[in-house]
């Protein structure tokens, strides 16, 4: 708005910028979504990060998401009463600081009007839209059960995180699975498995060139499911990263089967100070 008012009092652009300021920037409904968003965005930032990591934690997803969907309904739930410390919480006392917002004039008898038609419309969509890209929440998190953090939980969590995963995955008694968990517990306590991380225990686990895969059928079975589902963000981004490195503006014609076999051998190849030019 301070921008806005520039153009204003400079003269360039004095009738387009009055209008925006006039119809939209100095409005209740305008800054109250600015101050909501500033209060909503940390919490998502939160759930974000989740997501940017290579090694992604499955019980990490599961708690994040029911803490953030807890987050934007205390805000929805508060209403006009927000915890001291918001924006929320602010925002009236800014709109009335002759210094700050008060400087503009903005209306401020629509607050109830203004959370009718802002904020509860907006959390119950972002609350909407959290519930229909994470409805299989329950099934996520059990995955946990392939990762070293399931040693340190009590043996009847992990068997209920066996049972929905054979459920779900493996159309079959789960007895074979709980049976196997039971004795591959111990390789990543005092095993081959110790001190690995999630990734790499599934990746063994999952591989039809170890014996692993023979040994434990079944949590082979549901470590390759996991390695299937997209979950983590950092593959898909690195990729871009790296189309924008090999296709450059001098490059600029590369694409097809030529641009994949490039980005192909950037990606999965080795670095070029071991690369066999001979």
């Amino acid at each position: 708005m301070a921008s806005t008012q520039q153009y204003t009092i400079s003269g360039r652009l004095n009738g387009v910028a009055k209008q925006l300021q006039d119809d939209f920037c100095c409005t209740y409904h305008f800054v109250a979504s600015v101050y909501l968003q500033a209060d909503v965005l940390p919490h998502l930032a939160r759930l974000s990060r989740i997501f940017q990591r290579q090694k992604v934690n499955f019980l990490a997803i599961k708690e994040q998401v029911s803490v953030t969907m807890a987050c934007l309904k205390n805000i929805k739930d508060a209403g006009d009463t927000q915890p001291p410390g918001s924006f929320l919480a602010q925002l009236h006392r800014d709109l009335d600081n002759p210094a700050g917002l008060g400087a503009f004039n903005i209306v401020i008898d629509m607050r109830r009007k203004g959370r009718g038609e802002v904020m509860e419309p907006y959390l119950d969509g972002l609350q909407d839209s959290l519930d229909r890209r994470f409805q299989n929440l329950n099934i996520m998190g059990a995955f946990h059960v392939l990762g070293p953090q399931a040693v340190k939980e009590d043996v009847s969590i992990n068997f209920e995180s066996i049972k929905t995963l054979s459920t779900k995955f493996l159309h079959q008694t789960d007895s074979h699975a709980l049976q196997e968990w039971s004795y591959f517990k111990r390789h990543m306590q005092t095993g081959a498995f110790k001190d690995m991380d999630q990734l790499t225990i599934m990746s063994k686990l999952a591989s039809q060139h170890d014996e692993w895969c023979q040994i434990y059928p079944s949590l082979s079975k549901l470590a390759a499911i996991a390695l299937t589902v997209p979950i983590s963000s950092v593959n898909c981004e690195r990729d871009f990263s790296m189309m924008n490195r090999v296709k450059t503006d001098l490059r600029n014609r590369l694409q097809g089967e030529h641009l994949a076999a490039c980005m192909l051998l950037s990606i999965n190849g080795p670095p070029l100070s071991e690369f066999p030019y001979y």
